[in-house]
């Protein structure tokens, strides 16, 4: 009787012994498996963060890129137009529709006279019988066109291509930028 409660008594130290490896080596795994989870986790919250950051950089070179290419090609093209519109201040049909715009306008309200740049004042004769309106030569240079100024010297009608010029420009700024988004303009 006393070998066989030994053997029990050493079957269940073994068994504690096992039970206790087993939790103990289990315990160990866990604690690994815990920590490494951490360092997993961390790893890759710094790749992802990297990888954000080199998205948004790449990303803002992007629109910049856009938005430079975007002002290069709108200033060639409004380039082209001022360049259209010099030579067709340098053209017969120019002085008809000087004089026209001008009457038309005058027509509208009162004004003491109407400004014309510098080359156009060579027009200011044809203008005068037409319009009935003295003209005064500008120091601003807006292409062609004329301003229609009262006796106060506030610019009462700005006709010059220049002003139309820069409207449209914003017009096709808004334009671009609406196409852009998908959005009908």
């Amino acid at each position: 009787m006393a070998v066989q409660a030994a053997q029990v008594k050493k079957r269940q130290v073994t068994e504690e012994m096992e039970s206790r490896f087993n939790s103990s080596v289990e315990e160990s795994v866990r604690e690994e498996s815990v920590k490494w989870q951490g360092v997993i986790r961390v790893k890759r919250y710094e790749t992802e963060r990297t990888q954000n950051q080199k998205i948004v950089e790449a990303s803002g070179r992007a629109k910049r890129d856009f938005i430079n290419e975007r002002s290069r090609l709108t200033e060639a093209l409004f380039d082209g137009v001022i360049k259209k519109l010099r030579d067709f201040t340098e053209s017969p049909e120019y002085e008809k529709y000087l004089t026209e715009a001008v009457v038309n306008a005058a027509e509208k309200g009162r004004y003491a006279f109407v400004q014309l740049t510098g080359a156009d004042m060579r027009y200011s004769a044809a203008v005068n019988t037409a319009a009935g309106v003295e003209a005064e030569e500008s120091k601003d240079d807006f292409i062609g066109g004329f301003r229609l100024v009262s006796a106060d010297r506030r610019v009462i009608n700005d006709q010059t291509f220049k002003t139309r010029l820069n409207g449209q420009r914003e017009n096709f700024s808004l334009m671009i930028d609406a196409a852009r988004k998908g959005v009908n303009p």
